[in-house]
């Protein structure tokens, strides 16, 4: 039940079906109810005002989220380390390796990885092993590798270590840095 008071005056509206039920008027009530209108109104106007500016910024808030800047497709990058190679990370980049493989041979078992510098820290990442064929001359082949989530600094270099003869391919992407 919803009461309307203007000073002496009360109306009594019951249901949705705007029915009075017992009236009291006064001269008064063609300016109350043109207030009542205009307030009624003004309130539509605020609702659709509201749902309006909703979808606006909804479609905002969707265009931010369909940009996908740091796409790893957009940067891809692989490099292969050898004994005294390396790979420099460009300026304004920064490295994220998400596989490392390596080829050794050797006589003795092998030990190797790659050395990547992550926030100024040198970190040594080591590579499992497993043999892929029997002892010919003394030498055995290895093979290893790995998926991985290494990082290397913009400008910094991504170098290698093994005993032995070995390569070690290397993929991942790039990732554009804020200055």
């Amino acid at each position: 039940m919803i009461a309307v008071t203007e000073a002496q005056n009360t109306w009594t509206i019951a249901g949705l079906n705007v029915r009075p039920i017992s009236t009291n008027l006064d001269k008064d009530t063609t300016m109350n109810t043109k207030g009542f209108s205009v307030a009624a109104v003004v309130s539509l106007l605020a609702v659709i005002g509201a749902f309006s500016a909703r979808e606006s910024i909804s479609q905002a808030v969707r265009a931010a989220i369909v940009r996908d800047a740091d796409n790893a497709a957009r940067h891809a990058v692989a490099f292969d380390l050898t004994a005294g190679g390396s790979y420099t990370v460009p300026a304004g980049k920064l490295l994220v390796i998400e596989d490392v493989s390596i080829f050794n041979i050797i006589q003795l078992d092998p030990s190797g990885g790659i050395v990547t510098l992550t926030n100024g820290v040198t970190l040594f990442h080591d590579l499992p092993f497993s043999p892929i064929s029997g002892s010919a001359g003394g030498t055995r082949t290895w093979v290893g590798g790995r998926a991985t989530r290494f990082y290397s600094d913009p400008g910094s270099a991504v170098s290698s270590y093994a005993n032995g003869a070995y390569h070690i391919a290397c993929s991942g992407h790039l990732i554009d840095v804020n200055p």
